[in-house]
């Protein structure tokens, strides 16, 4: 049998890959520490490649986890040096062959206990506070690996938004999942939903499911009840406020979520109506303090701000006819005196 001979013509770089390498690590490497050795070697030849775990994660469609377990398993073997900042990758290094043997003959550095994934900056909004405690899931979700209606639900998240789930979608998709008690009718409303809002990524995701388990909704019914009334009465506070070009911070969406479970809509457009009359820059926190003061007074209705509004009507009235009389100045007497009813401007405040 003639031996196969191989030539090449392509002018291109090339990555090196020394023997010793082949022979002594890559029959046992699994495919992504492989990967990942040989995409290291190609970023040292191309300073314009980033780096991080998720990058590296989202090219060869695994998670960040898995890149981490190639890394620390090439820094056991003495093929790389991980540097940590807080508790995160922030260096690699790649050893020379004489590095190697001394890696090898040294006992390997453990991976610091508080280490966690690189995070890839990405341009949203602030983060919405959610005190609720998280759920406790599996960092890649594989216990949903023989899931059908999962894998199934991944298919359609892939239908709808017309792209290719990526791993950062389906641990949104899997912890949503998992949050819901595994109930496919549930998470496809929340795809449903997300792609009516015209935000179907996985931040998004995640902070809506996270959001209605935080309301304490369970089933399908309860959660189609309160996003109804919730777009409701997010348009209805947009426009009191007069936004029409812009969606709600994550903040201003806190403050929807706390008035609403305090008053009814009516009340809430009442302070909002107040606010943009009154302040100079009408604002959420404003409305709030107007919410917070008629929520301690033990306002229920529109009819209670009403006697509210009439009592500080009265209590001015009072207050005028007093000032009517006041003595009259003498040479002893020829200074402004000060009648602050610190009370009165409140209600002021209030009734503004």
């Amino acid at each position: 049998m003639k031996k196969l001979s191989l030539k090449s013509e392509a002018e291109k770089l090339y990555i090196e890959v020394s023997a010793d390498f082949i022979d002594m690590f890559m029959p046992e490497a699994t495919e992504e520490e492989l990967k990942v050795y040989l995409y290291l070697k190609r970023a040292l030849m191309d300073p314009s490649i980033l780096l991080s775990l998720h990058d590296m994660a989202d090219l060869f469609d695994v998670t960040p986890k898995k890149i981490l377990q190639a890394l620390t398993s090439w820094e056991e073997k003495g093929v790389v040096s991980l540097e940590y900042d807080d508790g995160e990758i922030c260096g690699i290094t790649l050893l020379s062959e004489e590095k190697k043997e001394e890696r090898q003959k040294a006992a390997p550095n453990p991976v610091p206990d508080n280490v966690m994934l690189l995070k890839k900056p990405e341009k949203t909004a602030p983060v919405l506070k959610d005190t609720a405690p998280s759920p406790v899931l599996p960092l890649d979700i594989s216990v949903l690996d023989t899931d059908e209606e999962f894998t199934e639900l991944l298919s359609l998240a892939e239908f709808l938004t017309k792209n290719t789930v990526s791993w950062r979608m389906r641990d949104a998709l899997g912890e949503a999942y998992l949050l819901f008690d595994r109930s496919f009718d549930i998470i496809e409303y929340l795809l449903e939903y997300c792609v009516e809002q015209g935000k179907a990524n996985p931040s998004y995701i995640q902070s809506v499911a996270r959001g209605w388990k935080k309301d304490g909704l369970k089933d399908l019914q309860e959660i189609r009840e309160q996003s109804a009334s919730r777009n409701k009465n997010v348009y209805s506070i947009k426009k009191a406020f007069g936004i029409r070009n812009r969606e709600l911070v994550p903040e201003e969406n806190d403050y929807i979520r706390s008035w609403t479970s305090k008053f009814d809509l009516d009340i809430i457009l009442e302070a909002c109506k107040r606010t943009v009359a009154t302040a100079d820059k009408p604002s959420f926190k404003y409305a709030d303090s107007i919410i917070t003061a008629w929520e301690k007074a033990g306002v229920r209705t529109l009819k209670d701000i009403g006697i509210l509004d009439e009592d500080h009507r009265s209590r001015q009235h009072k207050k005028a006819v007093n000032s009517e009389r006041r003595p009259v100045k003498t040479a002893f007497h020829n200074f402004n005196e000060r009648h602050t009813d610190y009370n009165s401007l409140v209600e002021e405040y209030l009734e503004s």
